[in-house]
């Protein structure tokens, strides 16, 4: 029996058979735009620190718009996308010719078993992915063996027991509610925070900043107020206030109230 496209993003991220590619990738266009983003792909840039002649991967690189971007501003080394939604890899080499841009290729894979040799990669970079992996140190593994001797792994993962909530008129006990609602939506909440010890405890050098951004309504919607409404569908939450608490989100902007995410950049040298 074929299982439906879901509305859910999450769910979507973590079953590509679920997503709907187009609904994956405005969501992904959409996240690029935000300023906080923005700043957090130039820390990543740094971090990375491509040579001339190195290979680098962006290990779920979903609509690949930054791995584009770090090919077309590299030319001197090879960029590959990876990820296991092949319609969005697919996507991604329609986005523009790849006859364009020589140094990039895409792959369809998944970064537990991606199929490439190891120790073949001096850069492997993820952002934003490891929050949907179930076993985190297996992810780490996969990722490190990619490397060769003086590669760098750099990722970008979220910390959801790090979220701003706007608060509204919410209880402290509704917006915390719904704070526990967001965190159980992930296999991996606290990625953000537990990949630097999970990468230290592998003997590899490892370097942790936190970074916060926060989101517009259109991002906010995807990202918290399905997964609010689904928690509502699903018996996960009390709708008494939540309701009320979604309500009022629409209008939160125009408050100057806002939400934000807080993810770590780790950089980690083998």
């Amino acid at each position: 029996m074929t299982e439906s496209v879901t509305a859910d993003l999450h769910a979507g991220f973590r079953r590509p058979e679920r997503g709907d590619a187009d609904t994956l990738g405005g969501f992904l266009h959409a996240v690029d735009q935000l300023p906080g983003i923005r700043r957090i792909h130039e820390a990543m840039r740094s971090a990375m620190a491509p040579r001339a002649g190195e290979r680098l991967v962006d290990a779920g690189c979903g609509l690949g718009i930054e791995t584009r971007r770090l090919a077309e501003q590299h030319p001197g080394i090879d960029v590959v996308g990876l990820d296991r939604n092949d319609a969005l890899v697919r996507q991604a080499g329609q986005q523009r010719p790849d006859s364009e841009v020589s140094n990039l290729s895409w792959h369809t894979g998944d970064l537990l078993a991606p199929e490439l040799d190891a120790g073949s990669v001096d850069v492997v970079r993820t952002e934003r992915v490891l929050i949907y992996q179930h076993d985190l140190g297996e992810a780490a593994d996969s990722l490190l063996s990619l490397l060769r001797p003086g590669g760098r792994l750099v990722s970008f993962e979220l910390d959801y027991g790090a979220t701003l909530l706007a608060p509204g008129e919410g209880s402290p006990e509704t917006v915390r509610s719904i704070s526990a609602a967001m965190e159980s939506s992930l296999p991996q909440p606290w990625a953000g925070r537990r990949l630097p010890a999970l990468l230290a405890e592998r003997g590899v050098s490892v370097r942790a900043e936190p970074h916060a951004f926060a989101v517009n309504h259109e991002v906010w919607d995807r990202i918290v107020g399905e997964t609010v409404r689904q928690a509502l569908r699903e018996g996960k939450l009390d709708s008494t206030g939540v309701e009320e608490w979604l309500a009022q989100q629409v209008t939160a902007n125009r408050q100057a109230e806002m939400t934000a995410f807080t993810g770590v950049l780790t950089t980690a040298v083998v």
